[in-house]
């Protein structure tokens, strides 16, 4: 809740004055699946993370109280924390003082967006957000398929995982790393499978996982 974002600010700054790290519990949400809400405190805590100066913020990706690591989620997060980096981002003067003439030239030939000025920097001063966030008017968005958020984010994660070439991994730590999740587990489920290389497939399958994504 908005008290303990104002806690983690007041952390944030105590850190600062003593001159340490901080870290926080920010960019989450205490929402069960990616709703309003999620979007709503994801984006508030992590604003106020990035303006705060928190060095290390442990949040993106989480809902419930942090019980739930969600994918699609953490796309999405992946979007508010580039806007919220960008807003922080310091004033960069670009060569262009005294901007009279500047002014002057884009009045004359009524033009801004196509002008060289523009063309030159605006990949390094506008920010433009992914597919999953909406941008289009209606009328493009119906013709894409008319997707909502929850939607695009799958899509997303889909396609990222689809396109994931994994490391190979040194079967002595993943046993390791194993047998630490099963020592905190009340029952012996099974644990998800993890990926093997590419152009490998798990034994006894074809290769495709089925997933299940939290909202």
């Amino acid at each position: 809740g908005v008290q303990a974002l104002y806690l983690d600010v007041i952390n944030a700054q105590v850190g600062k004055r003593l001159g340490l790290p901080v870290q926080a519990y920010m960019g989450l949400s205490d929402a069960k699946e990616l709703d309003a809400q999620a979007g709503a405190e994801t984006f508030g805590s992590a604003l106020l993370a990035a303006l705060a100066g928190v060095n290390s913020v442990s949040g993106p990706g989480m809902l419930d109280f942090v019980l739930v690591f969600s994918l699609p989620k953490l796309v999405f997060d992946n979007e508010v924390c580039g806007q919220a980096l960008q807003l922080v981002r310091p004033l960069q003067i670009v060569d262009d003082l005294p901007t009279s003439h500047l002014v002057a030239a884009q009045l004359a030939d009524m033009l801004m967006i196509t002008a060289a000025h523009t063309l030159t920097h605006w990949e390094q001063h506008l920010y433009l957000p992914g597919a999953v966030y909406d941008r289009k008017n209606r009328e493009a968005w119906q013709r894409t398929g008319g997707k909502t958020l929850w939607q695009r984010a799958v899509d997303e994660v889909e396609q990222r995982l689809a396109a994931y070439t994994p490391v190979e991994t040194d079967l002595r730590a993943v046993a390791e790393m194993e047998r630490l999740i099963r020592s905190g587990m009340s029952t012996d489920a099974p644990l998800p499978a993890i990926p093997g290389l590419r152009g490998e497939t798990a034994s006894g399958g074809d290769g495709r996982r089925q997933r299940r994504f939290r909202r």
